[in-house]
């Protein structure tokens, strides 16, 4: 009979013993990582992390969502939203850099955070785990860049529809979901104004697109295809078909549950 934790550490090394970033290293490093881990539960529109200050933890997202943003002379322009299997900003973990971003708390949500010191003395000794962090950076840097594209080479219409398609496609391709932010946030992170977002909505309409709140209802994907016109070779659908698999902590078992974010 399996033993059923019953502390929040033990659960919150259960959970690090669960997640891929982590399950594969040594067993003694695995152990070290365990012990240090604390679990998080954090409402929306907390700011988690600051630009500029340095890491102390490698933080992990078991559910919800984590946007990432930067400011400067009393702007603002969102960078990238971190989702469910996802750490944030693991290169400034890594290196000991200085976050080149800051992460507010979208939704209700779940993180494990895992010293930074810790982190940094396993990736030095643990070559499986440090091929797992350096992946994980590469899926952050390139999803930066996919961010980066989206805003530099289309049309704010172009980017809502995009938008639409691959959120679609992350709920399952069902024609239906509920965006997960408000709208002002959604408007940020598709670097338009309120205003635009707004317009963008009503013309979406000839598309096949109904927006109530924060329901979004679609038709006709593929005239949000042809409208967005993503690259056959870089903007794959099927990175966005097969939801990450994430841990979803079921407090009231006292144990983690295999979940898909």
């Amino acid at each position: 009979m399996s033993v059923v934790p019953t502390s929040e550490h033990e659960i919150a090394a259960d959970v690090v013993r669960s997640l891929r970033l982590f399950n594969q290293a040594d067993a003694p490093n695995l152990s070290a990582l365990a012990e240090v881990a604390v679990l998080l539960c954090l409402p929306s529109h907390l700011v988690l992390l600051r630009e500029g200050e340095q890491p102390e933890f490698l933080h992990v997202v078991l559910e919800g969502s984590v946007e990432l943003f930067a400011c400067s002379n009393d702007r603002e322009v969102s960078m990238n939203v971190i989702r469910a299997g996802r750490a944030l900003m693991p290169e400034a973990v890594v290196r000991n850099w200085l976050y080149l971003a800051s992460a507010r708390i979208l939704e209700a949500t779940r993180l494990v955070a895992i010293s930074a010191e810790t982190v940094r003395n396993i990736f030095e000794r643990d070559q499986v785990f440090a091929r797992a962090m350096a992946n994980e950076i590469a899926d952050s840097c390139s999803e930066i860049f996919d961010e980066f594209r989206n805003q530099k080479l289309r049309t704010s219409i172009e980017r809502f529809a995009w938008w639409i398609v691959r959120t679609n496609t992350r709920y399952g391709s069902s024609g239906k979901f509920r965006i997960p932010y408000d709208r002002r946030t959604l408007a940020s992170l598709l670097a338009m104004t309120p205003e635009n977002l707004s317009r963008s909505i009503r013309t979406l309409i000839d598309y096949g697109v109904t927006v109530r709140g924060r329901e979004v209802i679609l038709t006709d994907p593929s005239a949000l295809i042809r409208l967005a016109k993503p690259s056959v070779i870089i903007e794959d659908l099927s990175r966005a078909e097969a939801p990450s698999t994430s841990l979803v902590l079921d407090l009231d078992q006292g144990h983690p549950r295999s979940s898909a974010s």
